[in-house]
Formats: C-alpha cells, structure tokens, sequence
C-alpha cells in the first residue's frame, strides 16, 4: 500500500475502502502523467539512496544538489523543461505524504533561473507537416486493409490530434453533424478532468481527400463496433486484429509514410495551415484543445517571420 494512503486507511474500517480511495486517487490525472511521476520520483529516490541522503521528506539542498547533478546523467543534458518536471514530481510525492514541499524556496528558484539562462540550446519543436504533401501521399495509396486504415487515420490526424488521442478513440466517440462528423476526446493531456475537447470535420469539395468520407468508408470496411477502438490493428498478412492501435503504433504510421516526421507533426501542421490561411489563434486552439496561446504561437512564430520578413522579394 502506498505511503500516502496510511493516514486515510488508519480510519478506515476495511481494507477494500482504503484500496477504493488509491483507485481514484490514480484516476486524479492521467495515465501518462502518472507514470511520468512515478518514473522522476524512482530516479530522485535512487539518486539520493546512492549518496545516503533522505528522498521522503527531503531537504532543501538534496533538491538543489539532485538538480545540478541530474543535468548530464545517462549521457544527455536535460532541458529545464524536464528539470521543472523534476521539480513537480518531487514536490507531489511530498504533499501526498504529507510533508513539506521542498522545491518552493529561494535557492531551487535561482538555480533554475541559472539553468535557464546557461541553456544555450535552441528549442525543438516538431517540424510541421504540410498539407498538401499529407493529402498526396494518401491519395497514393492502394486499398487494402492496413492502407484503408491509414489513410483514414492520417487524415484525421490532420485535425490537430495527439497520438495518444488518436489511440483512445472508440467509435461512440464519432457523431454525425449536417456538415460533416464531430469527434469528441474524452480524456487528453490538457483536459485532466476529463471534460472532453470536440473535434470537428466538415465535409470535403474531393470525396478522395475528404476526412469525413475517408473514415466512414473505413468504419464501414472493418465493421467496427461502437464500443470498440476507432482505429484497430492490421497485422502481417493484412488482417484485421480487433484490437486497439497503441500510441506508438500511430507513431509507427506516420513514419512509415513520412519518415522525417513524427507523429506530431500533423499537429503542428495543423496549426501553421490554419494560421497560413487567416483562423486566430483562439480559433485554432478551439480544435487543439491547447490552454497557453503562447504554446500555439510558437508554432506559427517562425512562418510569420519569413512571411514578413523584409527580404522577401529583395532577390
């Protein structure tokens, strides 16, 4: 049982409630930022057993000395980006437990200040994928099964979705609408609470190029069931496995098609098309689901500098 749970299971009468309250307590947030957690707290608790120091509670320069060292470890220089997760992960693990939090004080502050200023790395971000070049390629494609299905899953994976999104899909998740289907996700990285964001597709002016039509064939061709996955394995020998696709076999489609790009990219080019073609950002992000217009402008700030830029038209 977890350490966290000992205080609520003293005053518990059963076993069984105390398990029922560790069951909600995981389903607080979401299955991949729960194993994130996890993941950064093993490596903070090994670190600090390898030196003979206390992980739970810790002390403040346990912190400050765990980031300063952790910075080049296995090899790889972290971001800052994944030092504050650092930072958030330690800081869980001590208010579940009931201690203080460690990492909110004036000295783990500065010196992520000084992480951040010594960063001399430029941010990477997924290369956008364009749609042009998206459409060419699926239109290109022969009609078997494991073509039927990535096709319809690239396409759809043009209106701004996560992989993990895309692999959580079940078919009840997909309505009709007199302009096309809205496709709602239940659960995603940004909607913890599980709210769920709607994604919609209208209907295409090319019945080859078309979300809408694509999918429904799809849907229709591989008899899928409204409490099945949307999107279901193909196997060797293109048989249909009545089993959810899993995130990195998205991931593994949109190599196999644009081996440069990830999986992402369809997001992120979603956002430089629809911004290429005039929608606001609030727009964009209403299809995104994304919660920081900062994060959105990233995306479009690049092409924006090249389309206004003064040397355009000087040769």
């Amino acid at each position: 049982m977890s350490k966290s749970l000992k205080t609520i299971n003293s005053g518990l009468i059963s076993q069984s409630r105390a398990d029922g309250i560790a069951d909600l307590l995981k389903e607080s947030i979401a299955k991949n930022s729960r194993t994130a957690y996890d993941s950064d707290w093993v490596l903070f608790e090994a670190y600090c057993n390898g030196f003979g120091l206390s992980s739970l509670p810790a002390e403040i320069v346990t912190v400050a000395d765990f980031l300063s060292n952790v910075r080049t470890l296995k090899g790889e220089r972290y971001k800052p980006s994944s030092l504050q997760q650092f930072l958030v992960s330690i800081k869980r693990q001590h208010k579940r437990n009931g201690f203080e939090n460690p990492t909110r004080n004036d000295l783990v502050l500065e010196l992520m200040r000084g992480v951040r200023k010594s960063e001399t790395r430029g941010v990477k971000q997924a290369a956008a994928m364009k749609l042009n070049k998206l459409i060419e390629r699926v239109t290109s494609l022969p009609n078997t099964n494991k073509a039927i299905r990535d096709r319809a899953l690239l396409l759809i994976g043009g209106g701004a979705f996560r992989r993990s999104e895309l692999a959580s899909l079940k078919l009840s998740d997909v309505q009709d609408t007199d302009y096309g289907i809205a496709i709602t996700v239940r659960k995603s990285k940004t909607d913890q609470m599980s709210k769920g964001i709607i994604k919609s597709f209208v209907y295409g002016k090319l019945p080859n190029q078309c979300p809408v039509r694509i999918l429904k064939k799809y849907i229709e061709q591989f008899e899928i069931q409204p409490t099945e996955p949307l999107f279901l394995s193909v196997r060797k020998g293109d048989m249909i496995i009545r089993k959810q696709l899993k995130g990195d076999g998205v991931n593994g489609i949109v190599k196999r098609y644009f081996p440069m790009l990830p999986a992402h990219s369809m997001r992120a080019g979603f956002i430089t098309e629809t911004a290429r073609k005039g929608r606001s950002i609030p727009e964009i992000m209403q299809q995104t689901g994304h919660r920081s217009q900062e994060q959105v402008a990233d995306y479009i700030r690049l092409e924006q500098n090249i389309k206004n830029n003064a040397i355009v038209g000087l040769f």
